[in-house]
């Protein structure tokens, strides 16, 4: 009687061994970090960078702002260069015929010292007026709202002046000169300030 084949064998089973721990700073699976561990940092810190000023989207009306403030600053330095040279001139007329001391009077050092203050004066705020008409398409909030300033300030004192003329009757030509400098400085503060265009390009939080 043939005897039966013997049961196949087992396979090797493993070894039981307890799991090995998980590796240093890193804490068991399910588990919370210790009080006091934290993760180890794979990533080194990014240094801060400064977000760069952005260009703005420039307008029509912004357009003819700025150009209408450049044309205007440059007229004033013409204006200013041109009370100094009549300052000087008049301090030399007033001096070749003997009026230059009248009772005590330095008439031709008063006469000269006037003009030339006003051109000085007209010329510092001419340059400055087409400085900020520059800046501030590039853009420069603080440009803008200086000269925007300067603008509403020339505004009142135009329509000052044209109600002026008005009231005492003045010649047609004084009027419309008057009128035209009110519409130029009109122009400028709508395309600064007031149009939406230019409101929305200036209403970013990196614009100073």
């Amino acid at each position: 009687m043939a005897s039966n084949p013997p049961p196949p064998s087992q396979p090797p089973q493993p070894p039981t061994a307890p799991p090995s721990a998980p590796p240093t700073g890193y804490p068991a699976a399910g588990y919370p970090p210790a009080y006091g561990q934290s993760y180890p940092q794979t990533y080194a810190a990014q240094p801060y960078t400064p977000t760069p000023h952005m260009p703005i989207k420039r307008n029509f009306m912004l357009i003819l702002a700025q150009t209408l403030a450049i044309i205007q600053g440059a007229l004033g330095v013409l204006l200013g260069l041109g009370f100094i040279f009549l300052g000087i001139a008049a301090g030399g007329v007033i001096s070749s015929i003997n009026l230059h001391n009248v009772n005590g009077f330095n008439l031709a050092g008063a006469a000269t010292g006037v003009l030339i203050g006003v051109g000085v004066v007209a010329l510092i705020i001419s340059i400055l007026v087409i400085i900020a008409a520059v800046r501030t398409g590039h853009p420069s909030q603080v440009a803008r709202w200086l000269l925007a300033a300067f603008e509403v300030l020339g505004f009142i004192g135009s329509l000052q002046a044209l109600l002026a003329r008005t009231s005492v009757g003045s010649n047609s030509n004084g009027v419309i000169y008057t009128v035209v400098i009110l519409v130029i400085e009109g122009l400028i503060i709508y395309g600064l300030v007031i149009d939406p265009a230019t409101y929305r390009a200036f209403a970013r939080k990196n614009i100073h």
